[in-house]
Formats: C-alpha cells, structure tokens, sequence
C-alpha cells in the first residue's frame, strides 16, 4: 500500500467511529518525514483530497 491509500483508509476509518459522518473539520492527519525526522501535518485541502477518495472508493 502507498501512503496515500493509507491516509484514505485512515480517513475512512476516522468517519466510522466518529459521529460526524461528513466534512473534514474533526479529522487531523500528520506524517513523519524519513529524511528529515520531521513532523509535517496535512493541510485542509490534502484531507479533502483523501475524503473524497475515501467516498469514492468506499461509498458513504
């Protein structure tokens, strides 16, 4: 799996065991850069991009 898959499943699990079932408002994401040891979090526009893959992928 990519890191991307991952952060899709990652979202979609997020929607099943949250009560807000839409937007992205409740869902933060990060991830730990190999090379630079750092820890960048993901901006509003890349969690979009995963929500709707993961509606796309696994319905609503």
């Amino acid at each position: 799996m990519t890191l991307d898959d991952l952060c899709v499943l990652g979202v979609k699990s997020v929607y099943l065991v949250s009560e807000d079932k839409v937007g992205i408002g409740h869902i933060r994401m990060a991830v730990v850069d190999t090379k630079t040891r750092k820890l960048r979090r993901y901006t509003e526009s890349e969690i979009s991009k995963f929500a709707a893959l993961a509606k796309e992928k696994f319905g609503q």
